[in-house]
């Protein structure tokens, strides 16, 4: 399983984006993977990728990712209170709200990753914390 974080879909749906490639190559590697695509994740995609590209694309790529298959919608309601309290409880503020929501997300399934180009997060991953 695979947790999806919003730095990789936009790089995925925006051919101008500077991680486009590696997003393409990451996507191909998931081929057989189930993904998850947290409600958060979703209403940041379709906020970044309008005002990067357009309403259009926003519009084309939330339906792709609504009606794949592969992709697991996660209503984030289901880890909002976990989710503040990590927020909450950093010694410092490295991770957003919709970060911490990411990695609940991958503890509470036990995904074995997040697609992500956000530095914060790798770092945090890497270090195996629970935040």
């Amino acid at each position: 399983m695979i947790v999806l974080d919003t730095s990789f879909l936009v790089a995925l749906f925006n051919s101008q984006d500077v991680h486009h490639q590696k997003a393409k190559k990451l996507q191909s590697e998931a081929k057989d993977s189930i993904l998850l695509l947290a409600e958060y994740v979703l209403l940041e995609l379709t906020t970044v990728l309008a005002s990067r590209t357009s309403l259009k694309i926003s519009e084309s790529a939330t339906n792709s990712l609504l009606n794949a298959s592969e992709v697991n919608f996660i209503p984030c309601s289901e880890v909002f209170s976990s989710t503040l309290k990590k927020f909450h409880s950093q010694k410092k503020f490295k991770l957003s709200f919709v970060d911490c929501a990411l990695i609940e997300i991958k503890n509470k399934y036990g995904a074995d990753k997040i697609y992500t180009f956000d530095a914060n997060i790798v770092n945090t991953i890497k270090k195996k914390r629970n935040l």
